[in-house]
């Protein structure tokens, strides 16, 4: 007897993991993915309030947005005697392992794990907490997203600005399969995602430069409390993003791991240049002069930012090689500290309206 086809799972209900999910469900011969919750009463809370539904808004034309509601099956505790075949991890940086650590029984070897994170070094922790014995881990992938989105009350995403998701098997003990994942060509069936299949050394000098990028945009506009454009108009800061820049270049191509993709891609040489991506950076910030980098609006929601995964991976990377980054270092203290003084001063509000 043929077993019933089973769909994506989707642990991470934030802006990505509601986008990927929302065009998985919208591809009419795969079954509706499931989203994973780390409680049941979280799940609980959106199968009695969103009956068991995301809202997938498309507003890449402001003029004439478009909504879709769309039914999910939903899982708040990991199901007995089930291994998952297709997941897609899109959960705060800081709380992958965790999150991840109530679904281990249900992933195995045969099991396709795409991580798309805003930063990096979360598929290192998640391989060593979890799966250091190299032969026995499950399939993994790296995503890279370039969409712009982002997550209201009730399980609403609102899609903002087009992009791209690119994705890359990181390199394994395994054979590589014959065709790629069911959840990869789902997403390649829709027109929105722009979905491509990459190969790992061509995908990571991208990671490497967009790592940097946010870097220098998220900490700088989360501790001055401005948006993306208004850093270029403090003539004091231009010096500073340089240097950051460079500090950050010098760090990753002495870190090992970026050695040894060099030997495989030396145009990590030309793009890891500090000249060439500070104008990168500056490029960006104007390019999206208008916008609210993710850091900032977690430090408007008291949220934890994902600075260990920015400037504090760039910093262990350079302490590793023996690398001083004390601007990344600050950085990501200055970042801490305006958390706690953020999360202060909501708790002495609350004690006044008390």
């Amino acid at each position: 007897m043929d077993l019933p086809k089973q769909g994506t799972h989707v642990l991470g209900v934030g802006a990505t993991g509601l986008l990927l999910a929302a065009n998985l469900a919208a591809v009419r011969s795969s079954p509706c993915p499931t989203l994973l919750f780390g409680r049941p009463s979280s799940e609980h809370k959106f199968v009695t309030r969103s009956q068991s539904s995301i809202v997938y808004e498309n507003a890449m034309n402001l003029k004439f947005p478009v909504s879709r509601r769309l039914r999910m099956a939903s899982l708040g505790a990991s199901p007995a005697g089930t291994v998952f075949k297709d997941l897609i991890v899109s959960t705060r940086c800081n709380n992958t392992t965790q999150a991840l650590a109530r679904y281990l029984p249900n992933i195995n070897s045969e099991t396709n794990i795409l991580f798309v994170h805003n930063g990096m070094g979360v598929v290192e922790e998640a391989v060593s907490e979890f799966w250091p014995d190299f032969a026995q881990r499950p399939r993994i992938y790296q995503g890279m997203i370039s969409h712009g989105a982002f997550r209201s009350k009730d399980f609403k995403v609102t899609h903002l600005t087009p992009g791209s998701l690119k994705i890359a098997e990181i390199p394994c003990a395994a054979p590589r399969p014959e065709s790629p994942p069911q959840m990869f060509l789902d997403l390649m069936e829709s027109n929105i995602m722009k979905t491509t299949i990459w190969g790992y050394h061509d995908l990571m000098p991208q990671m490497l430069e967009r790592l940097v990028i946010n870097s220098v945009l998220g900490p700088l506009t989360a501790i001055y409390d401005c948006l993306n454009g208004e850093i270029l108009k403090m003539s004091g800061l231009r010096s500073m993003i340089a240097q950051l820049v460079e500090e950050s270049c010098r760090a990753l191509l002495a870190a090992d791991s970026v050695k040894k993709l060099i030997r495989v891609n030396p145009a990590i040489w030309s793009v890891l240049e500090p000249t060439r991506l500070t104008q990168v950076v500056v490029k960006v910030a104007s390019a999206n002069a208008m916008g609210s980098s993710t850091m900032r609006e977690d430090l408007h929601k008291i949220m934890l930012t994902d600075i260990d995964y920015l400037n504090g991976y760039i910093s262990k990377k350079g302490h590793d090689a023996g690398i001083s980054c004390r601007m990344n270092r600050m950085l990501t203290n200055m970042v801490k500290e305006r958390h706690r003084l953020n999360l202060i001063r909501e708790v002495g509000s609350m004690r006044i309206r008390v």
